[in-house]
């Protein structure tokens, strides 16, 4: 498709069932979301998913101009919309701006944020007193948030060489659980059992 030969990876699933087993299954940076699927409506495809990442992009796509339409869609978690027809540009405009938006310096998860720029973190408006690896590693994991985040991944943002520090990983994680908990926060560092850890609400 025309997104290709932009640069863009992009994979195409065609029913709510596949799009979801692939949202779950592999990492993705923005999803383009049809409201109208052969096995239901993107509108629930769209909550579903967004249980899970709390902050992966989510642009919807309708032939539908009602106004109630639009938002239904940004109600269930999407972030933007376009109707169709719609023309290229206006799509990677939109889409540039959404990827923009979650590169920027601030990320939320509940009651969790953090600053990516001023490497501060808080859990409602108690600031954390954050190592440099606990700080990366909370905010890859509130970056997407409800997904798990393998060992290496925690490694990287971590900011860790694997077959040097991987046993620390546990350290900063308990580490970073008892900050958490210590100011009140809600969310849990969850672990997956032979895959990695996931950031939750209880």
């Amino acid at each position: 498709m025309s997104l290709d030969l932009q640069g863009y990876s992009v994979n195409v699933c065609e029913t709510c069932s596949s799009g979801l087993l692939k949202a779950r299954a592999e990492h993705c940076d923005l999803i383009l979301l049809d409201i109208n699927l052969p096995d239901g409506d993107g509108f629930a495809l769209c909550r579903e998913i967004r249980l899970r990442e709390a902050n992966l992009p989510i642009l919807m796509l309708t032939a539908n101009v009602s106004e109630e339409s639009a938002v239904r869609g940004i109600d269930c978690g999407a972030d933007d919309y376009i109707r169709k027809p719609f023309g290229l540009l206006e799509l990677s405009a939109k889409i540039r701006r959404m990827m923009d938006k979650r590169q920027s310096k601030q990320l939320t998860y509940g009651m969790l944020r953090v600053d990516c720029e001023k490497h501060v973190a808080w859990v409602g408006d108690c600031e954390l007193a954050l190592g440099k690896r606990e700080f990366g590693i909370l905010a890859s994991l509130i970056a997407r948030a409800g997904a798990v985040l393998t060992r290496q991944e925690i490694l990287d943002a971590a900011g860790q060489d694997a077959e040097i520090y991987d046993r620390t990983i546990d350290s900063h994680l308990s580490h970073l659980r008892k900050k958490l908990k210590s100011a009140g926060a809600n969310e849990q560092i969850v672990p997956i059992y032979g895959i990695g850890y996931r950031l939750a609400l209880p």
